[in-house]
């Protein structure tokens, strides 16, 4: 049992996306764990109506706006390759999830893919966003899914990068999982695990120089015990909002255009060790054809770190949708 959890425990550190800064105070402004060059745009927060505050940045010009949510543990910068690519057609506005990046620490005493969602909506609303185009990353584009279901916001188009929430889990599974990711498990976890943990989000399965800086950002969190305590916490948290939230039986559902990427080369999706004989692409075909106006794009030499990897072609991709509308 004991080398059984050990080599779940190593798959699911491996199903996992990037694992990223979190605040480490109650206030957007109090983050200190994160340097602000790597932020290309001027951060700005929004106090939402439950006093929830959220950092997001603000670039571009266009009839559309292009609301970018990242994926678990992650933050706004990995939309710096995307963002200048869409700003001439789109107003870009990404933003830090509730515990993470600027953000201030999540107000909500257990998380769920529902909260996430409201505290979008709330953001949508604050910001009086219109003609909202939605993508999201990963847990980002499960969180993206949930929102357009819940039909409380008007969206003109979905954009779903390696999106979460296709995959589906049994209770038994999803279980096993819950039961291994810990905050303990997050927090014990050596340096050379964390530098593969980024490692994998990328096709090749290498740390690539330009993305180097989102490792020595986990460090120096790290290096912060308080911080890093509260960050396994929101992780594993988050962890189980996704595992607790599906959204798949409900994809048939979705009345707004969207658009799916999945790299060819995901290591993250599928899981690999609960579910060997599937691969990307039947998830990416699922998707599609579960929702009802939806188109897949499976991008070559790209992995699970879509918009970093192959930033040109989900821009391409992108802005041909609007070619078309």
């Amino acid at each position: 049992m004991k080398n059984s959890t050990k080599l779940i425990t190593h798959v699911l550190f491996l199903l996992l996306p990037a694992l990223w800064s979190c605040s480490t105070g109650q206030q957007a402004s109090h983050s200190t764990t994160m340097n602000a060059h790597y932020y290309s745009y001027t951060v700005q927060t929004q106090t939402l109506p439950n006093g929830q505050e959220v950092a997001y940045t603000d670039t571009g010009s266009g009839e559309e706006t292009l609301l970018l949510v990242h994926g678990l543990g992650s933050y706004l910068p990995i939309y710096n390759k995307l963002i200048p690519l869409l700003s001439d057609q789109y107003r870009c506005i990404a933003i830090d999830l509730p515990g993470f990046g600027k953000s201030g620490w999540p107000i909500a005493d257990t998380l769920s893919i529902s909260w996430y969602a409201e505290q979008l909506t709330q953001f949508i609303r604050e910001m009086d966003l219109e003609n909202v185009t939605l993508l999201g990353h990963s847990m980002g584009a499960q969180i993206s899914m949930r929102l357009a279901l819940n039909e409380e916001i008007p969206l003109q188009q979905l954009v779903l990068l390696a999106p979460a929430g296709i995959e589906t889990f049994t209770p038994e599974e999803a279980a096993q999982m819950k039961q291994v990711m810990t905050p303990v498990s997050i927090y014990s976890q050596p340096d050379a695990q964390i530098q593969q943990n980024f490692a994998v989000n990328f096709a090749d399965n290498q740390l690539h120089a330009d993305a180097q800086f989102m490792y020595e950002d986990r460090l120096k969190l790290k290096a912060d015990s308080n911080a890093y305590q509260r960050f396994a916490t929101v992780f594993t948290q988050s962890v189980a909002a996704m595992l607790n939230g599906p959204v798949f039986q409900e994809l048939d559902q979705l009345s707004v255009p969207t658009l799916v990427l999945f790299g060819e080369n995901d290591l993250l999706i599928p899981n690999r060790y609960l579910h060997p004989g599937l691969t990307t692409d039947k998830v990416g075909e699922s998707a599609r054809d579960q929702i009802p106006n939806c188109e897949l794009k499976m991008l070559p030499n790209c992995g699970h770190f879509v918009p970093w990897e192959q930033p040109d072609m989900v821009s391409e991709a992108i802005l041909r949708e609007v070619e078309v509308k």
